[in-house]
């Protein structure tokens, strides 16, 4: 097969994914880490070996919304293959992902590198934002370099590189976090012209390259495509679709070897709830197909204290909620296609 080696995730699959299970499993966890040097050594060996089962059972998450709050990373079932494809071709080839908003690639990316960070030697990654405030400021939890800065105070001290001494190894001036242990580093440039040229990296991620400068001749968007080309066989490249233009349009719309991923809210279970679409046959006649049939069926039997419904059921029902859609001036939003 072309590409780089598919690579293997032995030890996600013991992992709970449920909530409650998980933090369970977490917590138990930690508890017997730190009693126990030997599995202490055991669980580094699993993390490095398997980056999924290190963020599944370590890493943390801080989600702003609806209030803020930290919560643990458990992945969305359509995020496992896509870390999985970021991580067999890391380093090796260029990626680019299309995603929806609040779909979670830019933590994917941002755990997969920290990941990079505290295992692989001499691993570099420069984060590029669309401006400096988007970079790295401190206590800011939008900035790329923020985010990873914090995820390093979430994990125990044990797995921390020797030697580790914020103060020293995170420099929020020159916008870069050094491992003192294997001497890999994370740096965050703005998006400018000149950004990243001349330093060599592991791979560069560009976080909303879609929202990136279009001023100057060449466009900042384009310079920074143009000059991370030769120093970095590999470009993560992060953006929600906006417009028919700029260097990330062309990007995601032309032939080449990138290897595209999306990230859409319709793979998301979570987010599709009560899910249906809208065809439209001949003659410009519209129908209603039911994509979560059983969230339908039992919502007509609550709403009308009907006899349980079964797919015999499906198509009067499809047919009321066509007219519910009809009738519904802001149907556009929220109907599959």
């Amino acid at each position: 097969m072309d590409g780089p080696p598919i690579p293997k995730f032995p030890h996600f699959p013991s992992v709970p994914l449920g909530l409650a299970e998980n933090m369970s499993y977490r917590s138990q966890m930690r508890v017997q880490c730190q009693k126990s040097i030997k599995l202490r050594k055991q669980i580094q060996r699993k993390c490095a070996e398997d980056s999924l089962f290190w963020a599944s059972t370590f890493a943390w998450l801080f989600e702003p919304r609806p209030s803020p709050k930290v919560i643990p990373f458990i992945p969305w079932v359509h995020q496992v293959p896509a870390w999985k494809t970021i991580e067999r071709y890391l380093g090796h080839q260029d990626m680019g992902i299309e995603k929806s908003r609040a779909e979670g690639a830019s933590w994917l990316a941002i755990l997969i590198v920290a990941h990079k960070w505290l295992y692989v030697p001499m691993f570099t990654c420069g984060l590029i934002s669309k401006d400096a405030a988007s970079v790295d400021t401190p206590d800011n939890m939008d900035t790329l370099m923020t985010k990873i800065a914090w995820e390093l105070t979430t994990l125990p001290k044990w797995m921390l590189p020797l030697g580790w001494d914020p103060s020293k190894h995170r420099k929020v001036k020159d916008h870069t976090i050094h491992n003192p242990e294997i001497q890999s580093e994370i740096a965050g440039f703005a998006a400018t012209a000149n950004a990243a040229a001349g330093g060599r990296k592991t791979v560069f991620v560009m976080d909303e390259l879609a929202k990136f400068p279009r001023d100057g001749v060449p466009p900042a968007d384009q310079a920074i495509m143009d000059n991370t080309l030769t120093v970095s066989n590999s470009r993560l490249i992060i953006s929600t679709p906006y417009g028919p233009e700029g260097a990330y349009y062309r990007i995601m719309h032309s032939d080449s070897d990138m290897v595209k991923i999306t990230l859409h809210w319709q793979q998301n279970p979570s987010r599709t709830i009560g899910a249906y679409a809208v065809d439209v046959g001949r003659d410009n006649k519209r129908s209603v197909r039911l994509i979560d049939t059983d969230f339908w069926l039992d919502r007509a039997h609550q709403k009308r204290g009907q006899r349980s419904l079964t797919a015999v059921d499906l198509p009067a029902l499809a047919a009321r909620i066509m007219d519910e859609t009809d009738q519904n001036p802001f149907s556009y939003r929220f109907m599959l296609h």
